[in-house]
């Protein structure tokens, strides 16, 4: 795992959950000129177990779908669905948007912050998360707002740490974008 990135909801009716992640897989061939369409084991590419078990629209509006998109060059597909494919790696994500929604809170409540677990969900390696979190204006929302969070997570912290400008950036720039369109 690089890392996977995660939007983020705070539901009014199931709290955090995830709306969509995307992770990346790659060949395991040598030297395989050919293009295919899908670079990777196959077991990537199964539903993620609950997907759907939240019964609001919301919760649920990627459901059980995989998008895959694939690049040739370095023969590296990424697949977003609701959950990753890997058991441990859900758990992972889910607490990850959990604390971002939740738990950790930067200057202001909207903004990027990273966090860090030494020890993952049941014992298994930690984690680094660098979480954007923001508002987006919604008129059927209590409030008038909903609270969104991407999320980029990894185990690798010295990886997070030296892209963290770049991330922030380009997720700042999207963030901003989606808060105009909202307010239009």
């Amino acid at each position: 795992m690089n890392a996977i990135i995660s939007v983020c909801h705070f539901c009014e009716l199931h709290g955090p959950s995830v709306l969509l992640s995307t992770q990346s897989t790659r060949s395991h061939k040598q030297a395989n000129l050919k293009r295919n369409k899908f670079y990777g084991l196959p077991e990537c590419l199964r539903t993620p177990g609950d997907a759907t078990t939240s019964s609001c629209e919301a919760c649920q509006s990627v459901s059980n779908n995989i998008f895959v998109t694939s690049d040739h060059d370095t023969q590296t597909s990424y697949i977003s669905s609701q959950l990753p494919w890997q058991s441990e790696t859900e758990a992972l994500v889910r607490q990850a948007c959990t604390r971002s929604l939740s738990c950790e809170v930067s200057q202001g409540k909207e903004g990027v912050l990273v966090f860090s677990d030494d020890l993952g969900v049941g014992g298994s390696r930690g984690c680094s998360v660098l979480s954007h979190t923001f508002l987006i204006r919604d008129s059927l929302a209590r409030g008038f707002h909903r609270w969104f969070s991407i999320t980029v997570l990894t185990r690798d912290r010295l990886l997070l740490l030296n892209v963290w400008p770049f991330l922030e950036k380009n997720i700042s720039i999207f963030v901003s974008e989606l808060q105009s369109a909202a307010n239009k």
